[in-house]
């Protein structure tokens, strides 16, 4: 048997004396054989254990996938360029849409994928988003890898990590709608040279017309004059319809309608008309002039552009889905990975021969918080993306405020004093009272979470109310004494996806200015420095 060179005493030899040293009797009435069953039942649950986590990592796996792919394969594109300009990421449909190979892609000027014409101007908002740093649209022309060129919209903001910069951006091909905006153009000039002209004596006897005339009814001048403009009937419209036209033109000596007509060969059209009486020096009317245009067209051009906007509105709402899509994705990439690495930390801890229980249970309550994290991001999300339209009421400004205090403090541990100056005389507001609730607990949660992370030995909420009767809105002031906002914070702090928390999906502050500026009102933070937050927003009174 080998020795540990120094030792004089085998490493085995001396691990058998401690042991008959260190033997206990029996336990009384526990045999080797029921403590061995117990083991063997230990050692079951253990690979029962195992077999579960197996079974989520590889859930959560197939989860991250999904994810992945609504990013790859989403309807728009998306990129990412460096502060220089140069392409960083990108998903698939970006690479599709420019017909290059995204390997090819990565790592190159956007710029040279600008056509020519619109290469100045890309420079341009290029830098003032670097410098401004607000989200900006953009319209650009782009060349593919074929040469040949779509109009794109570009959505892109600046983001800072670990003080560099990138601009993000959302690329969509919008070539479509740019054709159908000039089809829209061609056809309006299009209807004003297209009118018929039709003149008639007093007696309605039509005594010229016009060639437009000719080709709208299939009748020939020969054919129409000498006759009345009933020739053009359809018998579509009623007595009373032309009862209310020759009351029009005895009063006003004018008519303006729709009416539907019939043609030489027995089609009905519908025609859009305008009748002018021409009154002689003795007040009396001499003629009239009709001017008439066969609307047919315009009929179905009206559908089809009801059909495409009602097209263009589906591919808003599906952009709107990927972009969420897309947000969803970035925020749970960060809890996916963590529950990916503790549940491969459980595994490699379960495999040993002697498992770690403490260290296993730590790993396994670690991937539960950043389930819940997760969890909380797509709520939040959901949230926002759930507002709908609800009408105004008026209400008391005041009662709302103390029951929202009321339901803050349920949904905290933290016990907080609470000052209130409330306006005794305040008139009641007008808004969504939905909204408006929405706004207060966030604003409160705020600062209740930043007042227990930060250990504010004296936790205080000052609410003020106030009436600004010059203006006519009441003003609302809730301020915090935890940390504050950082200096360098309070220019993004209402920009959609920035937040301050470690665990902040950066929504709240963003879909609170909306719904107080979706109100009639205003919300803004006090950039003073003093103690805490001090956020204000307004609301109009009802009159």
């Amino acid at each position: 048997m080998s020795k540990i060179p120094g030792e004089k005493i085998p490493l085995r030899a001396e691990a058998e004396a401690k042991l008959a040293q260190a033997r206990k009797p029996e336990i009384p009435g526990r045999t080797g054989q029921e403590l061995l069953h117990e083991l063997q039942v230990y050692q079951i649950e253990l690979e029962m254990q195992n077999e579960t986590l197996r079974q989520t990592q590889t859930a959560l796996e197939e989860s991250r996938d999904r994810f992945m792919n609504l990013y790859e394969f989403a309807p728009v594109g998306y990129l990412t360029l460096t502060e220089a300009g140069l392409i960083a990421e990108m998903n698939l449909t970006c690479a599709a849409l420019l017909g290059r190979e995204r390997r090819k892609l990565l790592n190159s000027s956007f710029a040279r994928l600008v056509a020519p014409g619109d290469q100045e101007r890309w420079n341009r908002l290029f830098s003032e988003v670097l410098r401004k740093g607000v989200q900006q649209h953009a319209e650009l022309v782009l060349q593919r890898g074929d040469g040949s060129r779509f109009d794109a919209q570009l959505d892109y903001l600046r983001i800072e990590a670990d003080n560099a910069f990138s601009v993000r951006i959302t690329l969509t091909d919008i070539t479509e709608q740019k054709r159908i905006e000039e089809d829209l153009r061609i056809a309006a000039i299009a209807f004003q040279s297209q009118e018929g002209i039709m003149v008639t004596d007093a007696n309605s006897i039509i005594l010229r017309v016009n060639e437009a005339f000719t080709r709208i009814t299939g009748y020939s001048a020969e054919e129409a004059i000498g006759k009345t403009p009933a020739l053009l009937h359809s018998g579509l419209q009623d007595k009373r319809f032309y009862e209310l036209m020759r009351r029009d033109m005895n009063q006003q000596h004018y008519w303006q309608g729709e009416m539907w007509n019939k043609r030489k060969d027995g089609n009905i059209y519908p025609e859009w008309q305008t009748i002018s009486a021409v009154l002689a020096p003795d007040g009396s009317v001499s003629h009239f002039i009709s001017t008439f245009l066969d609307i047919s067209e315009r009929k179905i051009m009206e559908k089809e552009i009801m059909e495409r906007r009602e097209k263009m509105a589906e591919l808003q709402i599906l952009q709107i889905m990927t972009q969420t899509a897309a947000a969803i994705a970035h925020e749970l990439n960060q809890p996916l990975m963590a529950i990916t690495s503790y549940s491969n930390a459980t595994r490699i801890l379960l495999q040993s021969e002697k498992p770690d229980l403490d260290e296993v249970r730590k790993a396994i309550e670690a991937s539960e918080r950043q389930a819940l994290r997760a969890g909380e991001s797509i709520r939040n999300l959901l949230d926002f993306l759930s507002m709908k339209e609800f009408p105004s009421e008026a209400f008391d400004l005041n009662q709302e405020i103390l029951g929202v205090l009321d339901t803050a403090r349920s949904e905290h541990e933290l016990n907080f004093h609470t000052i209130l100056r409330l306006d005794e005389v305040l008139l009641l507001v007008r808004a969504n009272r939905t909204h408006i609730q929405k706004v207060l607990l966030n604003l409160l949660h705020n600062g209740i979470e930043a007042m227990q992370e930060a250990g504010v030995p004296l936790p205080s909420i000052t609410v003020v109310v106030s009436t600004k009767k010059d203006t006519g809105v009441a003003q609302v002031t809730i301020q915090d004494n935890g940390p504050g906002i950082k200096e360098h914070d309070l220019r993004r702090l209402f920009e959609p996806f920035f937040t301050t928390k470690p665990a902040g999906i950066g929504m709240g502050l963003s879909v609170s200015r909306s719904l107080i500026e979706a109100n009639g009102g205003q919300l803004w933070i006090d950039p003073q420095e003093r103690p805490g937050a001090t956020f204000h927003f307004t609301l109009p009174l009802a009159t």
